[in-house]
């Protein structure tokens, strides 16, 4: 039977529940025979390449107040729902699943999914987060870890699916060991949760030792001037570069010695998953959540505790002087292509919403 798929989205631009979002939608039209369609609350281009397939529809607020806007949005939803008859619907955030329930047809099925980090959440945000699961009829978790903190009506109903390798250019990368360059990369929105702070001051330690290595940092977020300061306080213009956002930054990781992911919290981070995918050695920090469950410490990765300077400097060091371990966790970590496979991760997405629609 054909299905009507919807997803509800706030914004279709750059981030990781975003790429997945994107890449999910373009891997059923391509494999299914389902209509899909993605109400977008915000109505800017998308960031990533969406099949001509997938119907877009965008919600126009024309109110400046935030009662008349969140009302707009509701109806935005009723009546698209409505007019798509809408049998099976996702979303990826707590507020845009208590718009799908409130709004949809009753005998809708809605499926959602938390992408984040519960505990980075303020009361109002835990609460609501628990509440709006509740009202799903399935739930898609990232990790076991995240799904520990939910209740115990949620966990019933629910699975762990981990993130896949979206970025098809992954697979495109050619590994060499021996052509890497002496270059350090991260990547991620230059904010406080990524902890580029920590990785700048851990790298001005690795700097006295081995300063024939640079420091890439791609991205761009509220930090940057913050970033730059620091950078220039530690004079480490000339070795530290914030190169901001580039399509073909995999590349760049990919001919690199070293990734490191300095967060301090994260909800399953796709530019740790992508970096191992290369076959780069990753650092990262053992932040919650999803590291942890990427990495074997010391076999496909290193684990480092969060905001430690001198340990995660000591890492860089570790794997700077050491080639033969470097080389061996690159072969390791290349394996995690076949375990996060897209057709794989995709059709387990697929699965359970079907399954999900024809309990109920």
């Amino acid at each position: 039977m054909k299905n009507n798929i919807v997803l509800i989205m706030p914004s279709l631009g750059f981030g990781g529940a975003e790429r997945v979002a994107i890449s999910l939608c373009n891997w059923i039209v391509d494999n299914t025979n389902n209509n899909v369609t993605i109400l977008n609350f915000d109505a800017k281009v998308p960031a990533y390449e969406l099949n001509k397939k997938i119907n877009v529809i965008n919600f126009k607020n024309d109110s400046n107040d935030r009662i008349k806007a969140i009302i707009n949005r509701y109806k935005f939803c009723k009546n698209n729902l409505s007019k798509l008859n809408a049998n099976i619907v996702f979303t990826m955030f707590y507020k845009s699943e208590l718009y799908a329930y409130f709004s949809k047809p009753q005998s809708t099925i809605l499926i959602g999914s938390e992408r984040c980090n519960i505990l980075e959440r303020n009361f109002f945000g835990k609460f609501f987060s628990r509440f709006a699961a509740k009202k799903c009829d399935g739930f898609i978790f990232q990790t076991n870890d995240v799904r520990n903190y939910y209740p115990s009506k949620v966990v019933k109903k629910s699975i762990v699916i981990p993130n896949a390798i979206s970025n098809a250019k992954v697979y495109e990368v050619k590994v060499n060991s021996n052509q890497k360059e002496k270059i350090i990369t991260a990547m991620g929105r230059l904010d406080e949760q990524k902890g580029f702070d920590t990785l700048i001051r851990a790298f001005a330690i690795v700097n006295k030792k081995h300063c024939d290595y640079i420091l890439k940092i791609f991205g761009e977020g509220s930090e940057r001037e913050a970033l730059q300061n620091l950078i220039d306080d530690l004079e480490l213009q000339k070795f530290v570069q914030l190169c901001g956002t580039k399509s073909d930054a995999i590349n760049d990781v990919a001919n690199s010695k070293i990734f490191v992911l300095s967060s301090r919290y994260e909800g399953m981070p796709n530019a740790l998953i992508e970096a191992m995918a290369t076959g780069t050695a990753c650092i990262s920090t053992d932040c919650k959540f999803g590291p942890s469950e990427l990495i074997d410490d010391g076999k496909n990765g290193l684990l480092v505790p969060v905001d430690d300077v001198e340990v995660l400097a000591e890492k860089i060091l570790f794997l700077i002087e050491n080639e033969n371990v470097r080389k061996n966790i690159e072969k390791n970590a290349i394996e995690i292509r076949k375990k996060l496979n897209a057709n794989t991760i995709y059709k387990k997405y697929y699965d359970y919403f079907v399954g999900v629609k024809n309990e109920k």
